[in-house]
């Protein structure tokens, strides 16, 4: 009886241990996960025959159970519900070893061909788990620290200190917005929590940026939107300014001095609040609809705007005209200006990364960084010899913005979409953030 217990067990734990590496790295694709369907179908079918091989199942279906919650990583309720799935299946694994078998003709050759191929699938997943794991702990690189900052999924912005230090976090759901969170960025420890209490209404965005020693913190409510200059060390708002307007979807960004707030309205248009002037001082009375995502130029003198799905326009602040437009080959997710201004990036839904040099209104690079997903945040370093992408999985790449090539492969535990990508002001260090609230901070040579 032993001996009929210890199989199925085995075998389930290596089936969780090869599953949590599937899903904490993120490698989980369609070819894996149909190759693992396809093995776990046979192996219910030569359940039937052999009887004793009813620890390979446990084991297979346990890895195909974890690997579907790889697969959907951004949805943890759904990793969670497999979990408690796999617990059930290892238990019923261990009874039915229990229960005497009548005794079954003997199988033809082609089961028993079925049998070895199997058990080579098995060896396979188990060869590639190894090799996984050893790639994941000891050739990848490793983050400085890494840390979980929300208890709810979603997180919506992330920013460095000035001397890169501390790190600021916001996301969650309806009053977690009014929350920004610190954090010492080499060690992940929390160190401090500001809230804006004279938000009432439900949030339904936020965006942060450090002005020296302070926090700005903007939110969009029902009707209006409003900024709090948080102090960071006395823990209480030094200015708060308000109005009415609402910044729509992802459109909306601090500028690199934190000095103006960004942002593209329900009607299409693109305002700046200035901080220091206290009130809207551009408005870009654009004719393209919606926008959904835009970037400012770190001379604080373009900004760059997407809408109309593939359609990217690039705007002077000084005039409020516009200077080009350009057109990506996909619809575009995420942009942003290089440190001189010269070129703008762009992240699209079709899983790459185009270039454009905004003099010669021209695009320089399309790679193809990821091999499907969407691009779903992107940031040029502060000396603009590197462009950061994130996308599903948990990947970060790192790509050489005019040849496009590649220069490093940063990958977060989790499995889940890279939402937040913000690089220290001296560019020694990356922060990512994926959507579940996971922060990596990555040390740059």
């Amino acid at each position: 009886m032993t001996d009929r217990m210890l199989w199925p067990i085995v075998a389930a734990v290596l089936g969780f241990l090869y599953a949590f590496y599937d899903f904490a790295a993120g490698r989980t694709g369609e070819v894996c996960l149909a190759f693992i369907i396809s093995t776990s179908i046979c192996l219910v079918g030569l359940f039937w025959h052999y009887p004793r091989l009813a620890g390979v199942e446990v084991y297979e279906l346990s890895v195909l159970a974890l690997s579907l919650g790889g697969f959907m990583g951004s949805h943890p309720e759904l990793y969670r519900s497999l979990l408690f799935a796999w617990m059930i299946i290892a238990s019923m694994g261990g009874a039915i070893l229990c229960i005497p078998r009548s005794s079954k003709p003997r199988p033809s050759t082609a089961w028993r061909s079925l049998r070895i191929g199997c058990v080579l699938a098995v060896v396979f997943q188990v060869g590639l788990a190894v090799a996984g794991f050893a790639q994941l702990l000891l050739i990848e690189k490793r983050p400085r620290a890494s840390f979980r900052v929300l208890g709810n999924p979603l997180l919506q912005s992330l920013a460095f200190s000035s001397d890169g230090n501390r790190l600021a976090t916001v996301g969650g759901f309806g009053s977690q917005l009014t929350t920004a969170k610190l954090w010492d960025a080499g060690t992940g420890g929390k160190l401090a929590e500001i809230v804006d209490t004279n938000v009432t209404d439900d949030p339904k965005l936020a965006r942060l940026h450090f002005i020296d020693d302070h926090l700005a913190l903007a939110i969009r409510a029902d009707g209006h939107s409003s900024i709090a200059v948080l102090d960071v060390s006395k823990r209480e708002t030094k200015a708060r300014f308000e109005w009415a307007d609402e910044a729509c979807g992802g459109a909306a960004t601090f500028s690199h001095d934190g000095g103006q707030f960004v942002y593209g309205n329900f009607e299409g248009h693109v305002r700046v609040f200035d901080l220091s002037a206290g009130k809207l001082t551009v408005d870009l009375n654009r004719r393209g609809g919606q926008v959904d995502c835009l970037a400012v130029s770190r001379a604080n003198d373009k900004v760059a705007c997407a809408a109309q799905a593939n359609a990217i326009e690039v705007w002077r602040l000084s005039d409020s005209r516009q200077i080009t437009a350009l057109c990506s080959g996909a619809n575009v997710e995420c942009i942003d200006f290089s440190a001189d201004g010269r070129l703008v990036a762009c992240g699209t839904d079709a899983a790459t990364v185009e270039v454009f040099d905004v003099a010669e209104e021209c695009r320089i690079i399309t790679t193809r960084c990821f091999c499907n997903g969407i691009v779903s945040s992107i940031a040029f370093s502060p000396n603009g010899e590197i462009l950061a992408c994130g996308a599903s999985r948990g990947v970060t790449i790192l790509i050489d913005p005019e040849s496009g090539e590649a220069r490093g492969k940063l990958r977060m535990w989790g499995g889940s979409e890279v939402r937040c990508i913000s690089f220290s002001t001296d560019g020694k260090r990356l922060a990512t953030g994926n959507l579940r609230g996971d922060i990596a901070v990555w040390q740059l040579d």
